[in-house]
């Protein structure tokens, strides 16, 4: 007799409000699995060390402005960066 066992993976995906960059809205995704928030956002080909740059740029004052929704409770800490 074989007992197969299944783990099924399962993350909610919450989306959670918008954030505007670049005079354009994306989506804001809070992923419960990881209890981070994604920017809905795909930047062009190129280094690893570019995207680094341009995430880390994310966190200068003004680049982003957040539209969250009504129900949602954002506690910002040093250690929230966008990278």
């Amino acid at each position: 007799m074989i007992l197969l066992c299944t783990i099924q993976a399962h993350a909610d995906l919450d989306l959670i409000g918008t954030a505007t960059y670049n005079s354009t809205d994306y989506n804001l995704i809070y992923d419960t699995d990881y209890y981070i928030t994604w920017l809905d956002y795909s930047n062009g080909k190129t280094t690893w060390q570019n995207q680094m740059d341009w995430a880390s740029g994310l966190n200068t004052s003004g680049v982003l402005t957040y539209n969250l929704y009504s129900w949602v409770t954002v506690n910002w800490t040093d250690s929230d960066l966008w990278r």
